[in-house]
């Protein structure tokens, strides 16, 4: 997924419009939810804190953010994700 796509978060936007950008999260969007999700950065803390400001009621986001606090606190990577989780905690 490159720089495309985060856990709970994308990439920004270097190069390219942001109509490509969407037409490639919509095409990751598509595979299989058991599809990995190796990212390119540990960014999963800071994407789940502005999903869950971005939609405080979801309790996927809650339950993902609590976890990750935990495996960060133990300096244990949160990666890789799945297409599946993300389509659920991703804004």
């Amino acid at each position: 997924c490159g720089d495309t796509l985060f856990c709970a978060g994308c990439g920004r936007l270097f190069e390219g419009t942001p109509e490509q950008m969407h037409t490639s999260l919509n095409k990751l969007a598509e595979l299989p939810a058991d599809t990995l999700v190796f990212a390119a950065h540990e960014y999963t803390q800071a994407d789940l804190v502005f999903a869950h400001a971005a939609d405080p009621e979801n309790d996927d986001v809650t339950y993902a953010l609590s976890e990750c606090e935990k495996a960060r606190a133990l300096n244990r990577p949160t990666l890789p994700s799945t297409i599946g989780r993300e389509l659920k905690i991703n804004p």
